[in-house]
């Protein structure tokens, strides 16, 4: 009822503009998260990870069943996240055979820490929605356009496909090394 609550709290306060002043509001309850942001709303997939980010009504990870996941961690197998938790209040971590992954929420951004397992070579796919067109600017910013409206993800990572009829985003990371992702969503 807590959670329930506090949701509602905070889309009231998306619809009203008071919002920029709240903190993201954090919400993890058996295995899965959800957030509410003054830019963007956020959730996790069927794995644990993100597994959704919207702003003005617009979603830019593919939640298709085809998939795994939105977003995932990947080598040769796709483990779910376990042992989530929330730290800090604006922070979701959890770990599989591959690594950790932490997702920090700020109103303005999403930063995502990948570690690898000192033996593993993961890869961390965001696999795009269909009405977000992919636009790489750089060699570490990539925009996901719907309109005018974009989410710049900045990290050295690769655009590919289609795959299963998705873009993907692709992040290598070597073994014992994290890596780290920005996500954030821009109005046009």
């Amino acid at each position: 009822m807590k959670a329930l609550l506090s949701m509602g709290v905070c889309i009231l306060s998306l619809l009203t503009g008071y919002a920029a002043d709240m903190p993201p509001q954090v919400i993890l309850e058996n295995g899965n998260w959800k957030v509410v942001a003054a830019n963007y709303m956020a959730a996790s997939g069927k794995n644990g990870a993100l597994g959704s980010i919207s702003f003005n009504g617009n979603e830019y990870i593919s939640n298709s069943p085809k998939i795994p996941g939105g977003s995932y961690v990947c080598q040769d197998v796709t483990p779910a996240l376990e042992n989530l938790t929330q730290t800090k209040g604006n922070v979701i971590s959890g770990s599989c055979v591959l690594g950790n992954v932490s997702y920090e929420f700020f109103n303005d951004k999403i930063v995502c820490t990948i570690e690898a397992a000192k033996d593993k070579k993961p890869v961390y796919y965001i696999i795009i929605n269909k009405a977000a067109k992919p636009n790489k600017v750089s060699d570490t910013e990539v925009r996901l356009e719907n309109g005018a409206d974009f989410i710049k993800i900045t990290s050295d990572a690769s655009i590919w496909g289609p795959w299963n009829e998705h873009m993907v985003w692709d992040l290598k990371i070597p073994g014992g090394e994290k890596k780290t992702v920005t996500i954030e969503p821009v109005k046009g």
